[in-house]
């Protein structure tokens, strides 16, 4: 374990920190929230637009906060220099895919749930056979083999 001091000029931290129980959990929970907003995430699966696309997110949306995936394209296709329908199927599908980002489906609109870098590292990503579920040119071969798999599935239901 290393000791660190620290001084604080902010009169309003003062006062919070005053009132605080445990003054080194809370210093300790705010650097792992400023690291967590601003380390880039080195992971070989991402493309470097997906890199600064879930960057960009951590620090305009914020760790496990929410912004409705409508609000959260324009700006983001700006910043990446992106159309919005390429961030959609090349940045923000296979984020969510990989976990650094959850897609929630609500009564009107998908929120885009940004989280953090640990879950994605906690979660592989899931092999769906058929190759990559947004290419299209695999789609008719995929939907054939989903077919077939019915079929002998309700051929052996009989």
């Amino acid at each position: 374990m290393t000791q660190h001091s620290i001084s604080v000029s902010d009169e309003e931290l003062n006062e919070y920190l005053d009132d605080v129980d445990n003054k080194s959990e809370v210093v300790r929970e705010a650097l792992r929230m400023h690291r967590a907003k601003n380390d880039l995430v080195d992971d070989h699966r991402l493309s470097d637009a997906q890199v600064k696309g879930y960057d960009w997110m951590r620090r305009h949306v914020g760790i496990n906060e929410r912004m409705p995936k409508e609000m959260l394209k324009s700006p983001l296709a700006e910043h990446l220099k992106l159309g919005k329908k390429t961030v959609e199927h090349f940045v923000l599908r296979p984020l969510e895919r990989l976990g650094y980002i959850h897609l929630a489906q609500g009564l009107e609109n998908v929120t885009v749930v940004v989280r953090p870098p640990s879950a994605a590292e906690s979660t592989s990503e899931v092999d769906i056979g058929g190759g990559d579920p947004d290419d299209p040119d695999d789609a008719g071969a995929r939907l054939d083999e989903l077919a077939e798999a019915g079929e002998e599935v309700a051929e052996g239901a009989d």
